[in-house]
């Protein structure tokens, strides 16, 4: 956290021209604009907490939806506060999952169908931006950009609708690299275990509509936060602006140069803001703004998410042991 806080600091310092003249919207930002956008970000993250929920239903098996929302929010928080926060994230939920007895292929599935999920629903967002502002994306997006788009959602696509084949093979060849010190047939033996056991896992067609509907809301709801930011500083940039200078930043959150994308984020969206047509200084009060709730908020209800887990692991190690005790009785 405090690297974090760091960071920032360094990063506001070295745009101290732009952000004189920033006092203004931040003084004058109605109050009903914030409940609503840290409303809309509460719902990005039951949004995002919803993809693991029905891609678990897929999976015949049945986790509390509280309790993904909590492991969702700690998660996010732990890769918003270290560099490489990506893979420290995806560790964290994996271990979640695992306390929650989710096996460990299943688990695995899930975090593959998520991450697979939430990328197809970016593109897509991309995708519908473009298509509701034709006008100026006619003069944008080229037909080369749109073959490209085509083929990164067919990819996903297959992705999505052949993810058992996708994990059994990464599962063959992650047991493969780990036994192959044991020797070469030791090693085929324990891929070839790990294959067969991730084979047997089918995910429902329907549960996985529904989570990749879900992870849309989850970009849908970041989103409209931005909007409401770009509203409230009086920025008037096109539809498709917005929607491609989220694109961007939502895939500069996930480089690994700073937590959370923390300065990448903020450059890159603020460059594409006034790129599309935006003026500086409202553009970076409003992303500015925006990073406020999507980032900064999800800090603290990420650690206040990762207490409650404790707490009531906690409990629930009471009652074992008292039910231990008295059996012992």
């Amino acid at each position: 956290m405090a690297g974090t806080v760091g960071l920032a600091i360094y990063f506001l310092r070295s745009k101290v021209v732009e952000l004189n003249g920033l006092e203004h919207y931040f003084a004058t930002l109605d109050l009903s604009y914030v409940g609503l956008a840290v409303f809309l970000e509460l719902l990005s993250l039951a949004a995002y907490a919803a993809v693991s929920y029905y891609l678990i239903r897929g999976m015949q098996r049945r986790l509390p939806f509280v309790k993904l929302v909590l492991a969702s929010s700690a998660s996010t928080a732990l890769g918003n506060s270290v560099p490489f926060g990506a893979a420290a994230s995806t560790y964290y939920f994996y271990h979640r999952l695992r306390r929650l007895s989710l096996d460990p292929s299943r688990s695995a599935l899930v975090l593959a169908g998520l991450n697979i999920l939430t990328i197809l629903a970016l593109v897509v967002l991309a995708v519908v931006g473009a298509l509701g502002d034709q006008g100026q994306a006619e003069g944008l997006v080229s037909p080369i950009d749109m073959a490209f788009l085509a083929l990164v959602v067919g990819l996903l696509l297959f992705m999505v609708f052949k993810a058992e084949l996708v994990v059994s093979r990464f599962a063959y060849w992650v047991n493969y690299l780990k036994s192959i010190r044991k020797g070469r047939a030791e090693a085929v033996r324990a891929a070839d275990e790990a294959r067969a056991r991730t084979q047997l896992i089918k995910i429902g067609r329907v549960e996985t509509a529904f989570g990749f509907v879900a992870a849309f809301l989850n970009w849908l709801f970041d989103l409209a936060v931005l909007f409401l930011m770009l509203h409230s500083t009086h920025s008037q940039v096109s539809l498709l602006g917005v929607v491609l200078s989220y694109s961007v930043g939502a895939l500069a959150a996930n480089l690994p140069l700073t937590p959370g994308g923390l300065g990448v984020v903020e450059g890159s969206m603020a460059v594409a803001l006034v790129a599309f047509g935006g003026h500086e200084v409202p553009a970076i009060a409003a992303v500015v703004l925006y990073r406020l709730f999507s980032y900064w908020l999800l800090l603290p209800l990420g650690a206040i998410s990762h207490g409650v887990i404790k707490y009531f692991e906690a409990r629930q190690g009471e009652k074992e042991d008292g039910l231990v005790t008295s059996n012992e009785i």
